[in-house]
């Protein structure tokens, strides 16, 4: 791949990035819920003085044209400020970082494990070529091949966190 055409992916991802971050605000933009309903409930805005619920609208930007809060949002955005996370109460960027870190570490561990497990499968395989053990290796292979992993995922979900009761 040249110079060129990484330049070109990379215009390319930030375009579409800028696409999608646009029609996200769209949509919320023209989404009939209240912000305020929806992020701090019907309840706790009911309990609230009107002069909270004005400093939390001002805090949301509702009252704001959907441009501005949109430039604004891409300004800060891009000085490294994606913004307080609602359900974490911290930065959205520290909790990125930290699902980032056990996404990465979850992914190594199991590229590890199915690579050690595959080459032990395999060594074994071919070592009792086309005896019962070559056999039930190579079905073993066809079928988690051929299984959706979707699917794989509901039924282990369903095996170990509802009948064995071992996951949360």
């Amino acid at each position: 791949m040249s110079l060129r055409q990484v330049g070109r992916s990379i215009i390319r991802l930030g375009v579409l990035l800028v696409l999608v971050s646009i029609a996200a605000f769209f949509l919320v933009t023209v989404s009939p819920l209240d912000p305020l309903k929806t992020n701090v409930g019907q309840a706790a805005l009911g309990s609230m003085s009107q002069e909270q619920i004005a400093q939390l609208e001002e805090y949301w930007g509702v009252n704001t044209p959907p441009v501005k809060r949109y430039v604004s949002w891409a300004g800060d955005f891009l000085q490294g400020d994606m913004g307080m996370s609602l359900l974490y109460r911290r930065p959205v960027s520290k909790v990125i970082g930290e699902k980032l870190a056990n996404s990465l570490w979850l992914m190594a561990s199991a590229w590890v494990i199915s690579g050690v497990v595959g080459f032990v499968l395999g060594v074994a395989a071919g070592a009792r070529k086309g005896g019962l053990t070559d056999k039930l290796i190579s079905a073993y292979a066809l079928l988690t091949a051929s299984i959706p992993a979707f699917w794989l995922a509901l039924v282990l979900l369903m095996i170990f966190a509802v009948w064995l009761k071992v996951l949360p």
